[in-house]
């Protein structure tokens, strides 16, 4: 009787650990079409639908990005202000876009 209550303990145990992970793919998914939208304004900011933010997103799109600082994410090129605006966005980039909140042109 014992094992049969470890087995059916380890069993549950089990299937609640997928059932977690399915969660978090979902949760993930819809994370990734929000960000992507996100980086689709963005891109759209500057007036040129070309795979590149040009201007930084830490900054909330108030301040032109330079070539000299660049990231890559999800294809596209994000230019930043300044080195401590992409080590910000290296370190944290889903944090940085869920706040991010492009103008409407």
């Amino acid at each position: 009787m014992r094992v049969a209550g470890v087995i059916a303990l380890l069993s549950l145990m089990v299937l609640a650990g997928c059932s977690r992970d399915a969660g978090t793919t979902q949760g993930a998914a819809r994370q990734s079409g929000a960000e992507a939208a996100k980086l689709e304004v963005a891109d759209a900011a500057d007036g040129a639908k070309d795979h590149v933010v040009a201007k930084c997103a830490v900054c909330g799109l108030a301040m032109a990005g330079s070539a000299e600082h660049v990231s890559s994410y999800s294809g596209y090129e994000l230019r930043f202000c300044s080195s401590e605006c992409k080590a910000t966005f290296d370190h944290g980039p889903h944090a940085v876009l869920r706040r991010l909140h492009a103008p409407q042109r």
